[in-house]
């Protein structure tokens, strides 16, 4: 075995400090440069818009295609006709009286999708 120090002092970066300071620099810079660097948020924002836009748009296409074909509409009833309350049919809906779909009743008394 060796008991004898080991000699650092050649790569000691104090030896040459402006030396040290430069290397420093230079590496900040390559690392500011090299394409992963870390880019401001609103720079990063935008480089995902394109990207984002064409996976919504995608999605949005899929959805439609998938969408079952719309049937003949719901008949209305009409505008004399005595309406229930939309809350009596909900419980005989939810109470098992499901020979239609929840839509389907809610048609029947003259409330539309568009009042939700």
């Amino acid at each position: 075995m060796n008991d004898d120090r080991i000699d650092f002092s050649p790569i000691d970066p104090s030896r040459d400090r402006e030396r040290w300071k430069r290397t420093i620099e230079s590496i900040a810079a390559r690392a500011a440069a090299a394409p992963g660097a870390p880019r401001p948020l609103s720079a990063q924002l935008a480089a995902w818009t394109g990207p984002a836009l064409a996976l919504a748009a995608g999605v949005a296409l899929l959805v439609w295609l998938a969408a079952p074909p719309a049937g003949p509409p719901a008949p209305q009833p009409a505008p004399d006709a005595p309406r229930e309350d939309p809350a009596f049919a909900l419980q005989r809906w939810a109470l098992g009286e499901r020979t239609r779909s929840l839509w389907d009743e809610l048609a029947k008394l003259g409330v539309g999708h568009e009042q939700f």
